[in-house]
């Protein structure tokens, strides 16, 4: 059985182990916490079972729990300078056993840890079956609609976008090339925050499910773009203009 007052519990329990005077894991914290309400709503649109929205929800829940142990380690998030975070995720839960405090019943730990594992990664071509499929989708979506809500209203969002915002540079190439080709950035290319504006947007190619998708608008898109130049006081907005036309057209067409 799936208890989510424990999960709850639980959950809060193991982060109040961290500093969360740190606003970073705080941040990560208060994310956690909307996602798992992401993961609730989805499974309302996929008019899942009680049972398998509670697995969902719990899943939100241990997402990212390996950011926690990252930031106290390496004082950073980003993963291709220190560690993939849902790869330490899935040795923190179950390497080091974290998941039974979670959840006793130990059927659904392939499905827990593929959905974590998996994530946050460049795309979902593993063997999974077709329930496996469907969680790893949500789990995806759940936390790329919080980013899309932090990219707009986070209070410290140049510690979010973290990477130098530089005047009139450019989206690297190599970005450009995945963004343009409606992929997914490969983080490894980014090297200013326009390349990570870049990055943001173009999660957008891989919302999953019809619920997701609906709640991405023109305004989503406009929002983003206008937090950013207001941020970094952005001069030559060519960039961002080139990147919003560009995503506006991707939805337009889809």
């Amino acid at each position: 059985m799936i208890d989510l007052e424990k999960i709850d519990k639980t959950f809060k329990n193991y982060v109040n182990s961290f500093d969360l005077n740190n606003i970073s894991i705080k941040r990560k914290y208060d994310h956690t916490l909307r996602v798992k309400n992401n993961c609730q709503k989805l499974a309302v649109s996929l008019k899942l079972n009680d049972e398998d929205t509670k697995l969902l929800i719990l899943i939100g829940y241990l997402h990212d729990i390996g950011r926690f142990l990252q930031r106290k380690r390496y004082h950073s998030y980003i993963d291709n300078e220190t560690v993939d975070h849902a790869d330490l995720g899935v040795d923190i839960l179950f390497k080091d056993n974290l998941i039974r405090s979670f959840i006793d019943d130990n059927k659904y730990d392939e499905i827990i840890y593929k959905a974590v594992k998996y994530h946050n990664k460049i795309d979902l071509n593993y063997d999974l079956t077709p329930k496996e499929e469907l969680f790893c989708k949500a789990i995806r979506d759940a936390d790329k609609l919080d980013i899309f809500y932090v990219a707009t209203y986070d209070d410290n969002i140049k510690d979010f976008y973290a990477l130098p915002y530089i005047e009139g540079a450019k989206v690297n190439p190599k970005v450009k090339e995945d963004f343009t080709s409606h992929r997914l950035v490969d983080i490894r290319n980014r090297k200013t925050a326009i390349d990570k504006l870049a990055n943001i947007l173009a999660f957008i190619y891989d919302l999953n499910l019809k619920e997701s998708k609906r709640t991405i608008t023109k305004d989503t898109i406009n929002n983003i773009i206008n937090v950013f130049i207001k941020t970094f006081d952005v001069k030559d907005t060519s960039e961002c203009i080139y990147l919003k036309d560009n995503i506006l057209k991707y939805l337009n067409n889809t």
